[in-house]
């Protein structure tokens, strides 16, 4: 299996270059394509809009993907649904059943709605219902075969907030007036199972890196390999990115690759603390699974 960053917040400089490929446009979001050896395509997040360029520019194919996997309702990962289902008239459409709830954040100061937008709502209503799974825990994707094993890939869902490190972010909030704390009840993990065990994809890791480890660990009962995606640890405490490390570290988690809105200097410590294990990954970037 092969995975494509389609969109992140950077390019990652390597070889002397910061962009490798200089067609290749940035934004604030995520959004990847999974390619499994037996050809079944997938879209784990859309980000804003960058995702069909970039697709276009490293001579990826989005028409008629198998499935659209969305971490969560926010813009940044949401917003490229209308461009995303006009090409993609028939995919089938992963998602929590709290998708439609609403987010605020106040991090510039005054309360922002960045959930999906009516327009996005609507796209998802009126998809037919053999065409959405709309799921409260878990949900299977597909079955795909890497060499002569069958493995499954999953959808998790219902997040156990329950280290003590990993409280809801003070900026974000389920109601205009910022009253509420936002818990991210929409909040989607992709698993794919490998030979060694699973590979997770997460969208922004709201939850907390620890808590949606731990919640899919003793629910599969299988072991973490390896994790990808938003972390969503810019400006936490050194303690909760040592916990963060120290658990990672425990659990022999052989691989995770950080981006999106983990933060840049939260990334160079992982890279630093955990040498051959964290690796920063941008946009244009391959992961491939058969490695592992």
């Amino acid at each position: 299996m092969i995975i494509t960053i389609l969109a992140d917040n950077r390019f990652c400089n390597r070889g002397g270059s910061a962009n490798k490929n200089q067609d290749l446009l940035t934004e604030h979001g995520f959004s990847c394509l999974l390619e499994t050896n037996d050809g079944q395509t997938m879209l784990f997040d859309l980000g804003q809009k960058v995702f069909i360029h970039n697709a276009k520019v490293l001579g990826k194919n989005l028409k008629e993907l198998d499935a659209l996997i969305l971490s969560h309702g926010h813009y940044d990962h949401s917003d490229g649904l209308s461009a995303f289902f006009t090409e993609n008239t028939k995919t089938k459409l992963f998602a929590s059943k709290h998708i439609f709830t609403d987010h605020f954040s106040k991090k510039t100061g005054t309360a922002r709605f960045i959930g999906l937008n009516e327009k996005n709502k609507n796209i998802i209503e009126k998809l037919p219902k053999t065409q959405k799974i709309l799921f409260s825990k878990q949900s299977l994707v597909c079955k795909y075969k890497s060499g002569t094993n069958k493995h499954r890939i999953e959808v998790h869902g219902a997040i156990k907030q329950k280290h003590p490190l990993e409280k809801p972010s003070p900026l974000l909030f389920a109601d205009a007036d910022c009253t509420e704390s936002d818990t991210m009840l929409d909040e989607t993990i992709l698993a794919i199972e490998t030979d060694k065990g699973l590979f997770l994809i997460t969208g922004c890791g709201h939850a907390g890196f620890i808590n949606i480890c731990e919640t899919i660990r003793k629910r599969t009962r299988k072991k973490i390999l390896a994790v990808l995606g938003g972390f969503h640890l810019e400006g936490v405490s050194k303690e909760r990115l040592e916990a963060s490390r120290d658990y990672i570290q425990k659990m022999g988690i052989e691989k995770i690759y950080p981006c999106h809105c983990t933060g840049d200097t939260e990334i160079e410590w992982l890279e630093k603390e955990l040498p051959g294990i964290a690796e920063k990954v941008c946009v244009g970037d391959l992961i491939k699974l058969d490695s592992f």
